[in-house]
């Protein structure tokens, strides 16, 4: 909490008073104080400190202090998730703790408005740029249909020009049909070729190919000729035909060849394709119906491949890869994979023994023993291990460097069975850097605090200290200050119960009531000091009559008597418990009001004791009261000492009363005890 401004001289500075340099320092102190930059208003909705900050009116708000190297973390501050921006200083970036939700069709703009991401209608997400978007990664994995509306290149080249080349590949080195195929890359055409026809035909021809000889003279049809038969033979002995008809030397025949032909006599067919020689041949949908034969046939290449004889198009269909390849694949086939070095999302992982799948990952080792880890939301983690035999299932960390748990929460150790830590040799648990155990020996601690001991505490006890011991075994204590509520006491011979003090022989001579002390018995003293005069009587007894003679005066008179009886007592034996008057700053004069009453009508702060110089070993006590509105504050003056050096807090609840009690050592007044939350009607 920050200082807070507190009026210091309210009963100094008025009208017609005397305006010291104290007085103006001291209001002046406190407004330094309360608008100190480390120590002052934190105008974070704090009690007393100004409301918090809910709006900046400049137009450049600067967050942090320029210090090197330093990440600046803006906080907004949720009722169970909070959300984190912080400006990482050596990465020159911001980094969000959360996710980020552009709302509606709000965009999000890259170097100017004309690159963009943006949701342009509900479940749909676009990326617009000015010129181009480039995806740079190892792996591009596409999980749904895509619709690609401009033209599609692969490594610059469109995919026409790719299937065109592939396809033109494949055709142009054919020679084994005597049909040769030209790729055109220019239009993206196929010439095909038909080379010379070495085959058998039929027909009308100008001219043999190969002269015969007939009766010796050579004919190759382009002339008549003469045969001469011999007057011995009157016909051959094998027939032979010419022309077309028989000739067996026993008539003429007559041989017509036709010096062109329109036509072939019979057609013939050309790879399947009727000829007669009357009309060009047109082999386009030969040539597509054997090349669709040839590649649907294909199955080498793990490539399918479909040929649509409607429309002479190959369908390409990409089977089960069983290779080494790149990309992505749907499914692994090997038992061992070396060579696979990335993996896109998958839905759950089995490996050996291990199992995992989303924010879980379960290992059995055995049947029903099993060891999960989990991560949830907001990053909460857990490692639980489950053992069926209940054979002491366990979890060890082994580190041969430091093991570190930075816990920004609360850290628990909760254990069915013994906690145990044990450092090494001449090594100590050391707790908040300061408290260090060794050996079963604690050091270092300022204070412990317990409701229930169990076992001797042995050494030197100082400071306040509360509960039940049951034996202080030194003679004497010169340490102890404060002792908690006692119902019995006895210091030799003198016993103290409830509110009598007396004597073994006589345990109520003296009686405590509100505001009066009663003696049973008789009051023997050498000399007695009252208001500064000493009073004295033959054989060290005083009597009422001597009582009488004190003071000449109103003022100094203390007791008046009647008849040697006591009818006036004015002054500090009049008033046990004095009122202390209620102000911003509250003075208390301890000598003539030891014991005192305050009844707080707001924050207060109490100023140093004054009156007459105490003597050591003197007590005060004070009553603190709330007032009907309650939550009233004091702030002690340095004169008062508390334990730890931490001043109490006071109870909150209207009309209640906290008692306090000091006893002074000659520079401070040392606080004995405290009982808060008293009711005093």
């Amino acid at each position: 909490m920050g200082a807070t401004y507190t009026r210091q001289s309210s009963s100094a500075i008025v009208d017609g008073g005397v305006i010291e340099a104290s007085d103006i320092n001291a209001e002046f102190n406190q407004v330094l104080a309360a608008f100190a930059v480390t120590s002052g208003h934190t105008h974070d909705g704090t009690a007393a400190e100004g409301g918090p900050i809910t709006k900046l009116l400049g137009t450049a708000i600067t967050i942090g202090d320029a210090t090197a190297g330093t990440d600046i973390a803006v906080t907004f501050d949720g009722e169970s998730n909070d959300g984190v921006v912080t400006w990482m200083e050596d990465e020159d970036y911001f980094k969000f703790s959360d996710d980020i939700l552009m709302n509606s069709t709000e965009r999000l703009n890259f170097g100017d408005t004309g690159t963009y991401i943006f949701q342009s209608t509900d479940g749909q997400l676009d990326i617009v740029a000015d010129t181009e978007v480039q995806i740079a990664a190892t792996t591009i994995d596409i999980n749904g249909a895509v619709d690609i509306s401009g033209a599609l290149t692969l490594a610059g080249t469109t995919l026409a020009e790719t299937i065109s080349d592939t396809v033109g590949a494949m055709v142009t080195s054919n020679t084994e049909s005597g049909i040769t195929v030209a790729y055109d890359d220019a239009d993206n055409t196929l010439d095909f070729t038909v080379g010379t026809l070495n085959q058998n035909t039929t027909g009308s021809a100008a001219t043999l190919t190969t002269a015969r000889t007939i009766g010796g003279t050579s004919f190759d049809g382009s002339a008549n000729i003469a045969v001469n038969l011999a007057a011995t033979a009157t016909a051959l002995a094998t027939a032979r035909t010419i022309g077309g008809t028989s000739f067996d030397g026993t008539a003429n025949i007559a041989v017509a060849l036709a010096a062109t032909s329109t036509a072939l006599a019979t057609a013939r067919t050309i790879h399947g394709v009727s000829f007669d020689g009357t009309a060009n041949i047109d082999l386009s949908e030969v040539i597509a119906d054997t090349i669709g034969t040839m590649v649907s046939s294909n199955t080498e290449s793990g490539i399918a491949v479909a040929y649509q004889d409607a429309d002479n198009t190959l369908d390409f269909t990409v089977g089960t890869l069983n290779q080494d390849t790149t990309g992505t694949a749907a499914t692994v086939t090997g038992a061992a994979q070396t060579n696979i070095t990335s993996l896109g999302t998958l839905t759950a992982l089995t490996v050996d023994n291990m199992v995992h799948n989303g924010d879980t990952i379960t290992m059995t080792p055995s049947a029903s023993d099993t060891a999960t880890m989990t991560a949830a939301t907001n990053g909460a983690f857990s490692l639980v291990t489950v053992d069926a035999a209940a054979a002491a299932a366990n979890i060890q960390i082994t580190a041969d460097g430091t093991v570190d748990i930075d816990s920004a929460g609360v850290l628990t150790l909760d254990s069915g069975a013994a906690i145990n830590i044990e450092p090494a040799v001449g090594s100590a648990i050391l707790l908040d850097g300061t408290i260090s155990v060794d050996a079963g020996v604690v050091t270092g601690a300022t204070s412990i605090t317990s409701t229930a001991f169990a076992g001797a505490l042995t050494g030197n006890v100082t400071g306040n200290a509360s509960g039940t011991a049951a034996t202080v075994t030194t003679a004497a204590q010169p340490n102890i200050t404060s002792l908690g509520t006692l119902t019995t006491l006895t210091v030799d011979n003198v016993i103290i119960n409830g509110t009598t003090i007396g004597h073994t022989g006589d345990t109520d001579l003296m009686t405590v009531g509100s505001a009066i002390l009663t003696v049973a018995g008789e009051v023997q003293m050498t000399t007695l000091d009252i208001g500064g005069t000493n009073v004295s009587a033959t054989a060290a007894e005083l009597n009422y009559s001597d009582l009488a003679t004190l003071g000449t005066t109103a003022a100094s008179k203390v007791i008046t008597s009647d008849a040697n009886n006591l009818t006036t007592v004015s002054g500090a034996l009049a008033n046990v418990e004095d009122v202390l008057t209620d102000g911003a700053t509250v003075a208390w004069n301890v000598i003539n009001s030891p014991v005192a009453k305050l009844t707080l009508g707001g924050n207060r702060t109490l100023s140093a004791p004054s009156g007459t110089t105490p003597i050591s070993g003197q007590f005060i006590s004070l009553l603190a009261i709330q007032d009907g509105t309650g939550s009233r504050t004091i702030t002690w003056n340095a004169a008062y000492e508390f334990a730890a050096d931490t001043a109490p807090t006071l109870t909150t609840t209207a009309n209640l009363g906290d008692l306090f009690t000091f006893r002074y050592n000659g520079a401070k007044w040392l606080e004995m005890g405290r009982n808060l939350a008293l009711t005093l009607s």
